[in-house]
């Protein structure tokens, strides 16, 4: 491993090098740690920046969580927690992967099926976390506490994904939450026009409201999301988004690209989508970020 035994470069600009190399392609990571051992010292703690079932495989993660715990601290980036990671890992290993990297995580899905359902309200300190997708029990577990407590716990949360209900009750949760900018309500069963228009409204601070559906589901949203009457100043802020749900697709591997720095989920192509507003590329009356709709 140390046959590059003498730096070519100064170790803080090398270490870059490798590193950014590394968050280019995940890929890359278990080849250059061979490199020399400082270099594996340097990037291993980013094959666990993404964890997602089957992504970085179950053996690979008890075996840390069991032996080296440490090293996920300030590691993990990004965490989709699910029913499917719980039995993969355990519910007691999930539960110490949470607790452990709680500090260091930025995006997290978080979707857990407890016999006790108090548990699903139940999320621990998170300081650096900017976006979340969970469902309407974990929101209502979020705004429940008094404002101080949550701005100490959520500080930097600012996109929030939650399925089902566009209720005036939900959004009314969403509002309460004082660093929300982003939000994106997957799959909505309820008429959502007179919600969405008081919401904006009342909320000037929100940038987006995304309505989310499957790809092959757009039919079912295209016309009622285009048919919210909005204020002018408004318009730009309500808009649709899709996600893959092909069978033969995996409808979150969107979520798994965009964590990785590889590929774009509907937050990302929604700001995009705003940026060619801003620019005239795309008529300012149109509110479906995906062209192919088109």
């Amino acid at each position: 491993m140390d046959t590059i035994s003498s730096p070519l470069l100064p170790p803080e600009l090398e270490r870059i090098v490798f590193e950014t190399a590394a968050r280019m392609a995940f890929g890359s990571i278990p080849p250059l740690m061979l490199v020399a051992r400082r270099v594996h010292i340097w990037l291993e703690p980013l094959l666990y920046r993404v964890i997602r079932q089957k992504h970085v495989p179950a053996a690979v993660m008890i075996a840390v969580l069991e032996s080296r715990p440490e090293i996920l601290r300030n590691a993990v980036e990004s965490l989709f927690f699910d029913s499917s990671l719980e039995g993969e890992l355990s519910t007691e290993r999930s539960d110490q992967l949470l607790a452990i990297c709680s500090t260091s995580i930025s995006t997290l899905f978080f979707d857990r099926f407890p016999k006790d359902k108090a548990a699903w309200t139940t999320l621990p300190s998170l300081p650096k976390l900017s976006r979340l997708t969970c469902p309407l029990l974990i929101l209502t577990g979020i705004v429940s506490l008094d404002p101080s407590t949550m701005q100490y716990r959520y500080p930097l949360l600012t996109h929030a994904e939650v399925g089902g209900p566009v209720a005036a009750e939900f959004l009314v949760l969403a509002g309460s939450i004082s660093t929300l900018t982003h939000l994106a309500c997957t799959n909505p069963s309820d008429s959502f026009d007179a919600s969405i228009r008081r919401f904006l409204e009342s909320t000037p601070r929100i940038v987006a409201v995304i309505i989310v559906c499957g790809s092959s589901f757009v039919g079912q949203y295209f016309d009622a999301v285009n048919d919210v009457a909005l204020a002018e100043c408004d318009q730009a802020r309500l808009m649709g988004g899709t996600y893959p749900d092909g069978a033969d697709e995996d409808s979150w591997m969107e979520w798994q690209d965009s964590a990785l720095g590889t590929g774009m989920d509907f937050w990302d192509r929604g700001e995009l989508f705003l940026e060619r507003k801003r620019k005239g590329e795309v008529d300012a009356s149109r509110r479906w970020m995906e062209d192919w709709l088109y």
